[in-house]
């Protein structure tokens, strides 16, 4: 999934060429993005349970912004860092 998300993104959403370089570029994205996305799945955790939310439902809300922020950061670096030429 990952690799097909690089050519998709490159080809048609950047409209860049693929290669190694910038498919390092993205695997050490998505490498730092996963561990940042667990990092405040973690961290929503004590929020949530403040505000009432427990169990599935805190779960969720937490996958949902933890899953938004890393495809906007996602979006964000590959435009301004990795396909910034195209």
């Amino acid at each position: 999934g990952t690799i097909a998300a690089y050519i998709a993104n490159a080809r048609w959403t950047f409209g860049a060429q693929v290669s190694g370089r910038t498919a390092g570029a993205v695997a050490a994205l998505y490498g730092s993005t996963f561990v940042v996305q667990n990092f405040l799945y973690w961290v929503l955790n004590a929020p949530l349970l403040s505000l009432g939310l427990d169990g599935v439902v805190k779960d969720t809300v937490a996958v949902v912004i933890a899953q938004a922020v890393a495809t906007v950061t996602n979006f964000v670096i590959q435009r301004i860092f990795i396909f910034k030429d195209k």
